[in-house]
């Protein structure tokens, strides 16, 4: 039920013949809106308003017990740098890499080892902007030679006056490399660790106070944009460091425990490709590898859910309230032709879940690696250049 609906409901109560109790199990959990109070108004002058008014204590009670409990997850730690150290590869040139050491155990608390980090800057001389870029899977890779256009995508930026700053996780399975007792959700905390740095840090100086700061990522590195919005609070209020995100093939672990035990029925997408499965073709082992045992390929092959309410907790959809309406601008590209298993309808679970205006755009032509073709890739880049501002309130 709507709050809308809920408020028509009120201004027919009564007195005599409406019981409080249904009502009150009726209530959406959502706030109550303007509209709802005018028409609350309303029913004042009808026969019945204290019934309706104890309604109306209900609803606000419910919607402020379920603000509190939407709580950000704690980053519990930051970044050392060592010093400045080779760039290695092609890509973008006149850059500058930091070689880091990122310590933190997120929602956990303890128990993850320190990952090494090479964070690649490149600086415009006079830039309106920092954006963070983030590839596939773990990040293990700088994006600009992660995709075939990918350093078509960071010049246009460049040229657009934004500083790009591209971490490289190290380990074989970067930010994702386990194990932890809450898997993705406590790992994560490295990319918002970088982010933080990225966001705060004077000594390099990535992003300049008063302009915008904003990230794009694929696939896995879609997934850690979305949790650092969903239970970082990245996207929202006072803890928000994010202008806009330009999430790109995902994210991918929106629902673990549907991707890992595979009982949900095919949804209906919006890319053209009709109904598809969140279940997840290849990113299991990725999800195996951030848990001390193969939970998700263990629960793929029987369908098992003795692992689901786990799985279900560290997503990005969890069971605890995720940060869903933001003052980040959001930007979410899909390709037309995915190849990959759940990632579309992985993404669309949280996509269609948020409450705040967002833009999607799909590619006819692309694949899950979205910007391995140029439409993808200049897609991305107008993404970036026209919507990374500086959004209000300023943080």
């Amino acid at each position: 039920m709507t709050n809308l609906e809920l408020a028509f409901d009120l201004m027919q109560c009564s007195f005599l013949d409406t019981k409080v109790s249904e009502y009150m199990a009726r209530v959406t959990l959502g706030c109550v809106t303007n509209k709802l109070m005018v028409a609350l108004g309303q029913a004042y002058r009808l026969r019945g308003a204290i019934a309706c008014w104890l309604v109306a204590l209900a609803a606000l009670t419910v919607a402020s017990n379920s603000a509190a409990a939407q709580t950000a997850d704690p980053i519990n730690g930051g970044v050392t740098v060592s010093g400045t150290t080779n760039c290695s590869g092609a890509g973008v040139g006149n850059s500058t890499c930091y070689a880091i050491s990122v310590q933190c155990s997120g929602i956990d608390g303890s128990g993850i080892a320190a990952l090494p980090v090479t964070v690649k800057v490149t600086n415009p001389g006079s830039p309106k902007g920092a954006i963070i870029f983030v590839s596939t899977g773990g990040g293990t890779s700088y994006y600009d030679q992660s995709f075939t256009y990918g350093a078509f995508v960071v010049n246009s930026v460049l040229q657009a006056g934004f500083t790009t700053v591209q971490p490289f996780f190290g380990g074989t399975k970067g930010w994702l490399q386990g194990p932890a007792p809450n898997g993705v959700r406590a790992l994560v905390c490295r990319f918002a660790a970088v982010a933080n740095w990225v966001a705060t840090s004077t000594s390099p100086l990535m992003h300049q106070s008063g302009t915008a700061l904003c990230t794009a990522g694929v696939s896995g590195g879609a997934s850690a944009i979305a949790y650092s919005l969903a239970h970082f609070g990245m996207g929202t209020g006072a803890t928000r460091i994010f202008d806009m995100v330009q999430v790109t093939s995902g994210p991918t672990f929106s629902r673990l425990d549907r991707g890992c035990v595979c009982d949900q029925a095919a949804q209906q997408t919006t890319t053209g490709q009709g109904p598809l499965s969140d279940c997840y073709v290849d990113a299991g082992s990725l999800v195996d590898n951030t848990y001390s045992s193969p939970v998700c390929t263990t629960s793929k092959k029987t369908h098992d859910t003795a692992n689901e309410s786990v799985l279900y907790h560290d997503s990005i959809m969890s069971d605890d309230p995720p940060f869903l309406n933001y003052s980040t601008a959001v930007r979410v590209v899909f390709g037309a032709q995915n190849d990959l298993g759940g990632a579309v309808p992985q993404g669309l679970e949280w996509v269609n879940a948020i409450t705040s205006p967002l833009t999607v755009n799909v590619i006819g032509d692309a694949a899950h690696i979205v910007p391995d073709t140029v439409d993808g890739a200049v897609q991305i880049a107008n993404d970036l250049n026209t919507a990374c501002v500086l959004q209000t309130p300023r943080r």
